[in-house]
């Protein structure tokens, strides 16, 4: 990524964050795509600008949106665009500010470059693979060094994980922190706000995890499943359906095999 492309999507994140943010409740036609899987006119919405945006800059690229039908088509390019309109829906409708804006780069089915829109507070999380992770607010920019490893681990999880009940006796000590977006989660541990995300069951897809990871790794941080092998990208099979674990390596292996 050159950085023209950089702020090309560095732009395009932030204004379809700001169209969210600035939307009306009776604009988003609410459904559920399943129990507690809500969607709105607005994903579409934010899926269709994104999509259309990245397609004419990039022609050459697959892309996968959380709102439109994966085609095979799409996964036979080397590079392939991942995206999540709105992560963290439920969350944006209750208001509670908890939700992002997520772009994610793969390459040969990698991780490689990640973004992740915080519009409530107006943070732009951005980077990958040889070039640093960053987040940008009021026109000022801070770049993040390597986590720091902690145990017990302060640990990001949602608020209807069952996997909850059993951190609580993983460590004396530990700490849970209520979080809705899986990005935000992610962005948490660059903040020093926590050491670990988690989601134990099978709801966390690609385009959840894609663009975090991307830009994690540039401090550190590694995926895995509950079962201790690392995350799958460029795949048919959307779901994680070992669950997710993002931290640190040490962390992470420790967890799952607690978990066991």
């Amino acid at each position: 990524m050159n950085t023209t492309d950089i702020e090309f999507v560095n732009d395009l994140v932030q204004r379809a964050g700001q169209i969210a943010l600035e939307s009306s409740p009776e604009d988003w036609n609410i459904e559920y795509k399943g129990p507690g899987d809500a969607v709105t006119a607005l994903d579409h919405q934010l899926s269709d600008l994104i999509v259309t945006e990245l397609r004419a800059r990039f022609p050459e690229d697959g892309i996968i949106s959380e709102e439109i039908a994966a085609s095979p088509e799409e996964w036979a390019h080397s590079r392939v665009w991942i995206i999540d309109p709105i992560d963290g829906t439920r969350h944006f409708i209750n208001g509670n500010g908890e939700w992002a804006v997520m772009v994610g780069l793969l390459v040969n089915s990698v991780p490689v470059f990640g973004w992740v829109y915080r519009p409530t507070k107006d943070y732009l999380y951005f980077g990958g693979k040889d070039h640093g992770a960053f987040r940008q607010c009021d026109h000022t920019t801070i770049q993040f060094g390597l986590c720091s490893q902690k145990i017990p681990p302060i640990i990001m999880a949602g608020g209807r994980d069952p996997i909850r009940s059993k951190i609580d006796n993983l460590w004396k000590g530990t700490r849970i922190i209520r979080r809705g977006s899986m990005g935000l989660k992610v962005m948490a541990i660059l903040d020093g706000e926590a050491d670990l995300a988690i989601q134990s069951d099978v709801h966390s897809k690609q385009w959840d995890t894609a663009a975090p990871m991307a830009i994690g790794m540039e401090c550190g941080l590694v995926a895995i499943g509950l079962n201790g092998k690392p995350l799958r990208y460029g795949t048919d099979e959307l779901s994680h359906l070992n669950g997710v674990l993002i931290g640190l390596p040490l962390t992470c292996d420790e967890v799952a095999a607690r978990l066991q």
